[in-house]
């Protein structure tokens, strides 16, 4: 599943282990399998009924997962980042704008403008995500490596729709600036809390 969601986001919806100690381990090593082969950018091998092992299929898109828990290990915790919605955090007449917004198809003529201009030139978005992910992982404060590179991912996609904002014509570079400014300190208070 994750492999077929090439470059797109795949939502798997709901981790709510249950109960009873049996359905919280199932779903925990489901849980580890897809959030492990996703941070690890690794597939499962699998053999065809003659022996002969299948193509590996890694995940290729960007799994986001909502729930009411968060998965048990530290290890599988710094494969991901976490963000608690708490009573209060949401404004609902913003979201209820947002709502709006995405169903006359604002988001989706922009993301579509957005997937147009990285396929203009594909090799210099690949090049800029690359160096701006290095460059913010370096600065991420976290315990463990792999959060500060979830981190620094995040950073590097909004600087590449910022970059393509700008160029169409949607913002300004000082607006681009307060948007990353107010973008990296969200997601290294996410990093601090995590």
């Amino acid at each position: 599943m994750l492999s077929a969601g090439k470059y797109v986001l795949v939502v798997v919806d709901e981790y709510v282990p249950g109960e009873s100690f049996g359905d919280r381990a199932k779903l925990q090593a489901k849980a580890e399998r897809v959030i492990r082969a996703q941070g690890n950018a690794t597939g499962r091998g699998r053999m065809r009924p003659n022996g002969t092992l299948r193509r590996v299929k890694p995940p290729r898109g960007q799994l986001v997962s909502t729930g009411e828990e968060v998965p048990a290990g530290q290890s599988l915790r710094a494969r991901m980042m976490t963000v608690e919605v708490r009573q209060g955090d949401i404004n609902w007449d913003s979201l209820s704008k947002a709502q709006e917004a995405a169903a006359a198809g604002e988001y989706a003529t922009t993301m579509g403008g957005f997937i147009m201009w990285l396929a203009n030139d594909l090799e210099f978005a690949r090049d800029v995500f690359r160096s701006k992910r290095l460059v913010f992982r370096e600065d991420v404060q976290a315990e463990h490596k792999r959060t500060a590179d979830v981190i620094a991912q995040l950073a590097a996609a909004w600087n590449l729709f910022l970059l393509f904002a700008i160029e169409v014509g949607a913002i300004h570079q000082e607006m681009a600036e307060r948007i990353e400014a107010d973008m990296w300190g969200g997601l290294t208070e996410v990093a601090g809390d995590q």
